[in-house]
This record gives structure tokens, sequence and C-alpha cells, in this order.
């Protein structure tokens, strides 16, 4: 019987496409007043990269520093304004709300997140979920990103239930299962976000797939 429902957060709790069109704004606003370069080019460009190499590239800046011959030693107060920026207007899926409303103290719920601390909790906050769950790990603070299965067992722990009881739901074929798999959970897949056309073949550590939260309360009550 299930008794615990984690989440990973980016794309599969909200849209993560918006919040990078905040902190993407603040570093061009950066760019451009340093250095007198055309706002628009600059915006073009992040975005360019950013399309083409996805959300798990680490070299978007250096390779924005190099296209616009800008010295390496700006990448310091680039990343500087990138975790700096405040959020605002970041929205829960409206049915990922309805879903979390409904289970809330029927099953324990926890997110299990990779990124940076301050910057995952940042988020948390504008989405409204800091009261929400009963657990929040950043895989960071364990120094165990996903794949590895060192903060899903943690997180289970944590809140007094079996690995083999809980149901982890993520959006990453990639990085959000595999770690999961090997604690013991059942792991759910939505079709959301950047890696929602990811074929099968990357998803053998994928029990269910599902495209929207009303499809996940039946396999929660009936695993």
């Amino acid at each position: 019987m299930i008794r615990a429902v984690f989440f990973d957060l980016d794309n599969t709790l909200y849209d993560q496409r918006s919040f990078f069109r905040q902190v993407f704004a603040k570093v061009v606003c950066y760019i451009t007043q340093q250095f007198d370069i055309d706002e628009v080019k600059v915006e073009q460009k992040i975005w360019e990269i950013f399309d083409a190499r996805g959300s798990l590239y680490t070299g978007l800046f250096n390779d924005l520093l190099q296209y616009f011959d800008l010295p390496s030693t700006e990448l310091k107060s680039i990343l500087r304004e990138y975790h700096s920026t405040p959020l605002v207007d970041l929205e829960v899926y409206a049915d990922a709300k309805r879903f979390l409303a409904s289970v809330k103290g029927q099953y324990k719920i926890g997110i299990i997140t990779n990124g940076t601390p301050q910057t995952q909790r940042k988020k948390i906050v504008c989405l409204g979920l800091e009261d929400v769950f009963d657990i929040y790990v950043c895989t960071a603070e364990f120094d165990a990103p996903k794949p590895s299965s060192t903060c899903f067992v943690h997180a289970a722990k944590a809140l007094n239930v079996e690995t083999t009881d809980s149901i982890y739901v993520g959006d990453n074929p990639f990085v959000d299962f595999q770690g999961a798999k090997k604690a013991g959970m059942y792991t759910v897949r939505l079709l959301r976000g950047e890696f929602q056309n990811i074929s099968p073949q990357h998803c053998e550590n994928v029990d269910k797939t599902i495209c929207s939260y009303e499809e996940l309360r039946p396999i929660v009550e009936n695993w």
C-alpha cells in the first residue's frame, strides 16, 4: 500500500521555463548595461543556447561570454545575478495543486530535487509550497544528486515509510528515476516540460507514464 508520494520540482510541479525567463532577463540586463550590447541580441542568444542545449547544460554562460567576446572573468558576476534574482509569479500546475490538496493528510508527501539549495528554496517559497510538503530534500545538501539513490532513501526514512511503499513522480528520464528505482520506489513519469518527447527507450526505470495529475490519483490508490 502506498504511504508516501515524492515529487521532483522543476517541470514536475511547475513550468521551469517561467523560472528561466526571470533569471535570464536579469542576466541580459547586466550584460547590456555593463558592455553596451544590444539587449535583443543578448536575449536571443541566451535562449538559442538554452533551447539547443537544454537545462542540464552547465556551459551556457561560458558560451554566451565567448560569443560576445567578453572576459571569462565575468562569469562570477553573471552567476551572482542569476542566483540573486527575486522570483515572482511562479505557479504550480493547476492539476498538481488540486492533486496535492486532495492527498494532503492522507499520504505523506515530499519533494526531492537537484539544483542549488538557495535557488530551489526560493522557488518553493515563490510557488507557495513551503507549508504543503512533509519534507523537502535538495540533493546538493547531501552531495548526492540524482540519479543517486541516497536522498530517496533518506526522505523515506525521515517520514518513517518504506521506500517500497512510496512513489516518485518526475519528468526527466535521464536523472529522475534511476535512483528512485534503485531505492525501491515506484516511479511515475509526467510528460511535461523539455523532456516530454524523450523516447521510451530511455525510460527503463519508469513504471508508469501520465500526461496529467488526474491520472496519478488512481495509480496512488490502486498500486
